[in-house]
């Protein structure tokens, strides 16, 4: 029997060894499709289509020595093993603090990105151990992503941007519905809830409007391009509304940049006032939309009913195993 599985899978082994001297620490990451058949011989044979990686890390673990201040030491001119692990310096003495032990330093982080029509995302693993693992966690937006906690997270959110954070809205909104697209193959609720999200495709989000960009080919990038997008009349879609929102969120900075940057070119002369007047016009009237359509979107119960359906069916598999 075929199944067609939507996995996201982080699986994670954290072993000790039987002497307590090596953190062993495993895992094995999935994004994508995993397609997988079980045939009569009851061999099971599968493949991912999308991006995996394993990885592992075998760290062996060290006493953790506290300095014991002392100036009768202060001859000592290199440090000198003692007995019990103790280490005379000049300036004192470095003691093992009980039998505790801890691993080395160690610090990784593992990146992996993608893009879709215009929108992006990105995700990031860490592994931490010792005295970084202590330094990161200090970190309150570390702590915030950790516990959930508002509050928490608040102090990291002020120096992030309202349109950086929604841009990564529209990227999460994009997969989740390439991950429901998916379902809809074998699945009648899917395909039920997918279609009651294409028709947020409304002419709400086929307005034409000026679509403003630098030109890349300014060295200076103060060359301001116009374009005139016009939504043609096609069978709905959500990425369509996504993609309309993220054209206008980012018209909005271009035009605001703009009016704000000294020695702007609109078709190789200076900005007029008049063309400066359209630009903040356009600003205005594009964040008006912007607003409306946004938030439609985030509290419209079919998104919401997609997220749910499509988290609830990824399997999400971690095991863990002691020494």
């Amino acid at each position: 029997m075929k199944r067609l599985t939507v996995i996201a899978t982080v699986l994670a082994l954290l072993t000790g060894c039987a002497s307590n001297e090596h953190l062993v620490f495993f895992t094995d990451t999935s994004i994508g499709i995993e397609i997988g058949s079980e045939p009569n011989s009851g061999v099971p044979a599968k493949f991912v289509v999308g991006y995996k990686r394993k990885e592992g890390v075998i760290d062996p673990l060290l006493p953790d020595y506290e300095q014991v201040s002392s100036t009768a030491n202060a001859g000592v001119s290199t440090p000198v093993s003692g007995d019990g692990g103790v280490i005379l310096v000049p300036n004192g003495t470095l003691a093992p603090k009980g039998s505790s032990v801890k691993p080395h330093s160690v610090l990784a982080k593992l990146n992996f990105g993608a893009d879709a029509s215009g929108t992006d995302a990105t995700t990031a693993q860490w592994f931490a151990t010792g005295k970084a693992a202590e330094l990161i966690a200090k970190n309150p937006s570390v702590g915030g992503a950790l516990t959930g906690d508002a509050e928490i997270n608040k102090a990291s959110a002020i120096n992030t941007s309202a349109s950086k954070s929604e841009v990564r809205t529209f990227a999460y909104l994009t997969m989740t519905y390439q991950f429901l697209a998916e379902m809809t193959k074998t699945s009648a609720e899917a395909q039920q809830i997918k279609s009651e999200i294409d028709a947020l495709d409304t002419e709400e989000f086929r307005q034409s409007f000026a679509k403003y960009y630098w030109d890349p080919k300014d060295t200076n990038g103060k060359a301001l391009l116009v374009n005139v997008v016009n939504h043609t009349k096609s069978k709905p879609e959500f990425t369509r509304a996504t993609n309309y929102l993220a054209q206008l969120l980012n018209s909005i900075e271009v035009a605001t940049e703009a009016l704000n940057t000294p020695g702007v070119t609109v078709a190789g002369a200076s900005i007029s006032d008049i063309q400066q007047q359209t630009l903040r016009d356009a600003a205005a009237l594009y964040k008006t939309r912007y607003a409306a359509g946004f938030d439609k979107l985030r509290k419209h119960p079919s998104v919401i009913k997609m997220v749910n359906y499509v988290n609830k069916n990824m399997i999400i598999e971690s095991t863990s195993a002691g020494e």
